[in-house]
């Protein structure tokens, strides 16, 4: 149960919720939350999240205590044993998905992170901040793309430095899927044959070692502060495909900053971006996610 605690609290808060206090019972973790409607009003919220264990009458009886006390409903967030009809009974993940999926770190929503990640992606490293910029940026970019795009994103990080792997990568059973790099360059980074070559041998890697199981990657990403030759990034996308069937895209550090700031506006739309197509551009762009999440706000089918 408690190493799904940080998750929770993060995708509430990621969801513009505010956790009051949180306390822990024999089956079930408390929560007092609220968050402020339209018109500023706080709307309480008590929620319960019963791990593994079922939570029984009594528990759930007491549960309806404190919500009748609170005068705030209840949300169980577990499996429970003759709940009331009124009181939602959710899964983690069901959970999760309706605040527009979960939340692993906080990073994101910090007022601050759009104008760090940009001055890493630079090589500068901003005031305060610890630790070698190139690792930094890639702890960035990491929770960036973890934020936004909703699927498991893992970091090979230290633990892999002395093999030939990218950055990271982004699987789901359901969402895009696709190795990343984090290029951090004062000048911007000038992608070259060698990078294509580079980037040919991780991607068929991946496929020999892991297609049978996930399936064909859709792209393979670099992020970085800004690139050396824009004009030339659509004929370098070509040379990857033409190596391995797989196209380059290519992210600046500041689009990733003003992507997450726009979907931070908007949690619950997170998981309704089509980021296949947003991601099927060789140069992405931060207007190509303003248009699904107009459009997915027309729809007028998630409720913000």
């Amino acid at each position: 149960m408690q190493s799904k605690i940080p998750t929770i609290i993060n995708t509430l808060i990621g969801s513009g919720f505010h956790l009051q206090n949180l306390s822990s019972k024999p089956s079930y973790l408390l929560l007092r939350v609220y968050r402020r409607d339209e018109f500023g009003i706080a709307q309480p919220y008590v929620l319960a999240y019963s791990g593994d264990t079922v939570l029984k009458a009594p528990a759930i009886a007491g549960l309806h205590k404190v919500a009748l006390n609170d005068d705030a409903p209840l949300v169980i967030i577990g499996a429970a044993e003759s709940a009331p009809a009124d009181v939602p009974v959710l899964t983690l993940e069901q959970f999760t998905g309706r605040m527009g999926g979960a939340v692993t770190s906080v990073l994101p929503l910090e007022a601050e992170y759009p104008t760090q990640l940009a001055e890493l992606g630079l090589n500068k490293k901003p005031p305060g901040l610890r630790g070698r910029t190139d690792d930094l940026f890639e702890a960035y970019v990491h929770a960036g793309l973890q934020f936004i795009l909703q699927g498991r994103v893992i970091r090979y990080g230290q633990d892999r430095l002395f093999e030939a792997v990218p950055d990271g990568v982004v699987l789901g059973r359901e969402s895009i899927q696709l190795l990343y790099d984090c290029k951090a360059y004062k000048n911007g980074y000038p992608i070259s044959r060698d990078s294509i070559r580079q980037f040919a041998d991780y991607v068929r890697t991946f496929h020999g070692r892991y297609e049978s199981y996930v399936g064909r990657l859709h792209s393979f990403l670099v992020v970085s502060g800004k690139f050396q030759s824009d004009s030339t990034l659509e004929a370098r996308s070509r040379e990857l495909y033409s190596e391995c069937q797989v196209p380059l895209a290519f992210m600046t550090a500041e689009t990733l900053g003003q992507v997450v700031t726009l979907l931070n506006n908007a949690p619950r739309y997170r998981q309704s971006i089509d980021w296949n197509v947003v991601l099927s551009s060789v140069i992405i762009k931060t207007k190509a996610v303003q248009a699904q999440l107009r459009a997915r706000k027309k729809d007028k089918i998630i409720v913000s």
